[in-house]
């Protein structure tokens, strides 16, 4: 039910409903809970990290097609102490030139309860680099609310500042990074929220005539390469190069600007939604983490 709802200019006190609950994933805490607990169990034993990340890429896709890749990542930061996550989502449905839009809304509801927005923190970037604010367009992000039951499960007293990141030209991409650098201190846990390669005649990109999957595979890890260089201009031209479509490449770009040393970004899991090797109309999903030092 959604409370006190505003979407005026400015903050307010109002709670997003989950507009997913009951479709992208269970609409009842119980099955939910359950869901993302057999998820985890299922995982194959790893070792733990020596450092706990505080960087994380997960894909954003219904929990049917996703969630054991999202989880490779959200089981290495079960139980720590993070106090709040920025999360960094593209926009799907609205047009964005240049802008990176925050919600006005003072917490976001999920089948697994209420979490606390972190008005202050958007406030703080909003200083440095001017905000759209808008509760309407994260009323229909998927790729913000998807995140928000895990974010939820491993973190459950952390505030979320999520981000929704249009197509940026490169000095706003910069501008909106060292912005939103200025609060990733050493209690904040950054996520961006990204599928890879929407591969098929449905998707309009269907560039190989065999292979298709295996083709893929290649070019997506052509592009977590460059990502781990950390080179966002590379990055950006590979892109455009390829025309590969991979949803947050802005927010991952974004990401890289904010990186002032080296991450180490790790790749955990990457996967398909392919029923079967010949299918030739999928998404592909990545998780990877990373840990670079912050101050507070």
């Amino acid at each position: 039910m959604l409370k006190m709802f505003s979407s005026s200019g400015g903050f307010n006190r109002s709670v997003l409903p989950s507009a997913l609950a009951g479709s992208w994933y269970p609409g009842d805490s119980s099955p939910l809970r359950r869901m993302i607990e057999q998820g985890l169990a299922s995982l194959p034993a790893a070792s733990p990290p020596a450092q706990a990340p505080n960087l994380l890429i997960l894909p954003h896709a219904g929990y049917v097609y996703s969630l054991s890749c999202a989880l490779h990542g959200i089981r290495e930061v079960l139980q720590q102490d993070f106090s709040r996550v920025i999360l960094l989502a593209p926009s799907h449905r609205r047009h964005l030139p240049n802008q990176v839009c925050a919600a006005a809304a003072a917490g976001v509801q999920t089948p697994l309860g209420e979490s606390p927005l972190d008005q202050e923190g958007a406030r703080q970037i909003d200083r440095l680099f001017s905000l759209k604010f808008s509760d309407d367009i994260h009323l229909g992000e998927h790729a913000a609310q998807i995140q928000y039951p895990l974010i939820q499960y491993a973190l459950p007293k952390a505030k979320i500042l999520p981000l929704i990141i249009g197509a940026m030209q490169p000095e706003p991409l910069r501008a909106a990074a060292k912005a939103i650098k200025s609060v990733w201190n050493e209690d904040t846990l950054l996520i961006i929220s990204s599928d890879f390669t929407h591969y098929g005649e449905n998707f309009g990109y269907r560039p190989f005539s065999e292979r298709h999957q295996e083709r893929v595979r290649e070019m997506d890890l052509q592009a977590f390469a460059l990502l781990q260089k950390q080179d966002s201009a590379a990055f950006l031209a590979f892109m455009a190069k390829s025309g590969a479509t991979i949803c947050g490449h802005y927010a991952l770009a974004l990401m890289l600007c904010m990186l002032d040393g080296d991450a180490g970004l790790r790749l955990l899991h990457y996967c398909n939604s392919a029923d079967s090797p010949a299918e030739d109309s999928f998404v592909c999903y990545l998780s990877a983490a990373a840990y670079l030092p912050r101050k507070n």
